[in-house]
């Protein structure tokens, strides 16, 4: 994935624009306060310890830094979202499950929301026939603001 977004961010990269680093998620190699978001996908569900991977993440944000977080909802379990053998892998929470490891994190403002991500996926080019697989009201995401 690294290499991935280095790829299609070179233009970024080339122009000082943006920094890809790869770390332990449970030691972000940045001071405290550092950025005003963060954003994590497809990755919740296979953490050992969620609630430190979040914890460090709100150590790197800044006073009002906001993280939204691609839950790891038990809906699709078994579906082309989250097939087997990986969904046999991975942690799913529910919603108040989500809600709690933000909470348990550190962040005082942390809900679950779902986002409908359809227009996003035929955005970025979705094949057609794949689109059913992002119609509906969406995944849960977890929304928090470091105070």
């Amino acid at each position: 994935m690294v290499r991935v977004a280095r790829e299609a961010n070179a233009e970024a990269i080339a122009e000082g624009r943006l920094e890809i680093r790869q770390a332990s998620a449970e030691a972000i190699p940045f001071p405290d306060d550092t950025f005003t978001c963060a954003t994590m996908h497809a990755v919740l569900g296979f953490l050992a310890d969620p609630v430190a991977v979040l914890a460090e993440i709100r150590r790197v944000l800044a006073p009002g830094g906001r993280l939204m977080v691609l839950g790891s909802d038990p809906e699709p379990r078994g579906t082309p979202g989250a097939p087997e053998p990986m969904a046999s892998r991975l942690r799913f929470y529910g919603t108040d499950e989500l809600r709690k490891l933000g909470r348990r994190a550190g962040f005082a403002d942390a809900r679950v929301e779902r986002r409908a991500v359809e227009q996003a996926a035929r955005e970025v080019g979705v094949p057609a026939e794949d689109l059913a697989l992002f119609a509906g009201p969406g995944p849960e995401f977890l929304l928090a603001r470091k105070a």
